[in-house]
């Protein structure tokens, strides 16, 4: 082999591995951007649903505890509470806009 197709075979192999390599970096920050758009996308999507299903939780307090007081004279006024519910977290979900 004369020493130019030496070096047209030296540099078609480093061309080649170069080429490799860029294929290769390409790929894995497709795949970063791909997921780090997907993350986004499960973000925003959180958001606009929070905003377009916006929920209200109401939580019920103990009337003993409320007033300080125990017994059969209590009031629900003096507990100046709007609601009363069961015990625990509930929620109520305003219909869609425009439905």
């Amino acid at each position: 082999m004369s020493k130019v197709e030496t070096l047209r075979a030296f540099v078609n192999e480093r061309l080649a591995a170069a080429a490799e390599e860029i294929f290769e970096l390409f790929e894995r920050t497709i795949a970063e951007e791909l997921e780090s758009t997907l993350k986004e996308n499960r973000r925003q999507q959180k958001l606009l649903d929070a905003l377009l299903n916006p929920e209200v939780r109401l939580y019920r307090t103990d009337i003993g505890k409320a007033t300080g007081r125990q017994g059969p004279g209590m009031s629900w006024k003096e507990l100046r509470v709007p609601y009363a519910l069961e015990p625990g977290p509930h929620t109520y979900r305003y219909p869609a806009a425009g439905v």
